[in-house]
């Protein structure tokens, strides 16, 4: 199982880092822009909130707050859709790539042929996506810190990490649904299915936002969870968030083994 943990890292070593790279590039972008959006930041705010305050609640957006410290300013620039979307094209090709990827392209049975049971590749391959996982969540956050330095802007390391956990644990839950649709589907179509369930849950964010009469709604989307302004302002998770994304993870998991295990694999 080691043997299938470390070539799985490889294989998706360079991806990862241009991941990596594409969001410190983004990262140093924000940061660079703060010290001069702050001298301004009580106008902006005040502008902001009267001309679109009630849009940009509807996205999950703070505009009393947003100005005031680059864990607000980041919270809306960059974690509200930027890092998302990087996370979720990283973690839709680790899920898609680690079951149906390796049955469409007929190496799956290669894999088998080895003295390792259906059980301990998946295990093998569920765990390599979790520390690319992990390694990616709290680089990526924690890349703030050399440009904040550079740039001379004051951060709380603390709130920064609390945000790191929680998208850890958004991307473990994709993941772990991902991986399970790849059990049912090709590469392709699990990646499909999950990229269509993100865009309808955070459609389901904003509608829910707009109106009072569904407000309800917001309980199915994984975006009401995944808080970043209560995460990196507030350095708050709150307890549902984490019930909900671990027992995701561990549903999707346990789908995906029970289904591994039965699917034929032959192409």
């Amino acid at each position: 199982m080691l043997a299938i943990i470390k070539r799985t890292i490889q294989t998706n070593r360079g991806a990862l880092i241009a991941y990596l790279g594409i969001n410190a590039l983004l990262m140093w972008m924000y940061v660079g822009m703060f010290p001069s959006i702050a001298k301004e930041a009580d106008q902006l705010n005040k502008l902001m909130e009267s001309s679109f305050g009630s849009m940009m609640q509807a996205f999950g957006f703070d505009p009393g707050s947003m100005m005031k410290t680059v864990e607000g300013f980041l919270a809306t620039e960059q974690y509200s859709i930027v890092w998302p979307i990087i996370m979720f094209i990283m973690v839709l090709s680790l899920g898609g790539q680690a079951i149906a990827g390796e049955i469409d392209q007929g190496t799956m049975e290669i894999l088998l042929a080895q003295p390792l049971s259906r059980k301990r590749l998946y295990v093998g391959k569920y765990i390599a996506g979790l520390i690319l996982i992990v390694f990616f969540s709290f680089i990526s956050v924690l890349s703030v810190v050399p440009f904040a330095l550079l740039h001379g802007v004051d951060f709380q390391i603390t709130h920064h990490l609390t945000l790191a956990l929680l998208g850890m644990l958004f991307a473990v839950a994709i993941y772990s649904l991902t991986i399970m649709l790849g059990s049912f589907f090709s590469r392709g179509k699990a990646a499909a299915i999950m990229a269509g369930m993100l865009l309808f849950m955070y459609a389901l964010r904003i509608i829910s936002n707009l109106k009072e009469s569904v407000r309800d709604l917001k309980y199915f989307s994984f975006f009401h969870y995944f808080d970043s302004g209560a995460a990196l302002i507030h350095k708050t998770i709150q307890w549902e968030s984490v019930l909900v994304f671990l027992g995701v993870a561990v549903l999707g998991f346990l789908i995906g083994l029970w289904q591994f295990r039965r699917r034929d694999v032959a192409v």
